[in-house]
């Protein structure tokens, strides 16, 4: 399974949507009231609900999180434009360099900027960008395209047929054959003549 998106339903999805706008930009995709921002490799997004009413009364029972290298930073730059500070950044435990920040948006849903936690069992986190690994598999498999488009010389056909060659049959060798494909091998070799491998130098190329 993998977790990689929240849905916040609102009785003003506008409001919303005007509100994370100024935190996030342009919305990634629109649909009707429907809104919704990649932020790292997870999605936030923002709708209606015919049953939400008004503001979160109980705001710290679900929170999202941003994971952020730099949360006073990105703290620095939220509240700049217009974030609602519900508490500044501050260490949750002994270790200095961990930071939690706790923000809110209009309907009073809570949601924290939080320094990467590393397991040391497990070692620092490995980052890994899909956009960037799709971009490098198109680009190997346009590579792999233009390699087979590329017109063969007699060198490749030479090649290729040497790798035949050193190539083991798959049970061939132990195979039995009836009489009639036997008679229909026959004939067809006399339709197609010898197979490539058999013919001459110049009839080969």
């Amino acid at each position: 399974m993998n977790l990689n998106g929240i849905l916040i339903g609102s009785e003003d999805p506008k409001r919303l949507t005007d509100y994370y706008t100024k935190l996030f930009g342009k919305p990634a995709w629109e649909e009707g009231d429907f809104c919704g921002w990649q932020i790292g490799t997870g999605w936030m997004a923002v709708g209606p609900h015919d049953e939400v009413r008004g503001k979160n009364t109980h705001p710290g029972r679900v929170m999202w999180n941003i994971e952020t290298p730099n949360v006073n930073a990105d703290f620095e730059r939220l509240t700049a434009a217009g974030a609602t500070v519900v508490r500044e950044p501050y260490h949750p435990g002994e270790e200095p360099g961990e930071w939690i920040a706790t923000l809110s948006d209009p309907d009073d849903n809570y949601f924290q900027l939080f320094s990467p936690t590393v397991d040391p069992r497990r070692g620092e986190r490995a980052v890994v960008d899909q956009d960037d690994e799709a971009e490098r598999v198109i680009a190997r498999r346009l590579a792999a395209a233009e390699a087979n488009a590329a017109p063969r010389t007699r060198v490749d056909r030479v090649a290729l047929d040497s790798r035949i060659r050193q190539e083991p049959a798959d049970k061939t060798a132990t195979r039995a054959y009836t009489v009639q494909q036997l008679r229909e091998a026959v004939v067809w070799r006399e339709i197609l003549g010898p197979p490539v491998s058999m013919r001459g130098e110049e009839e080969r190329y």
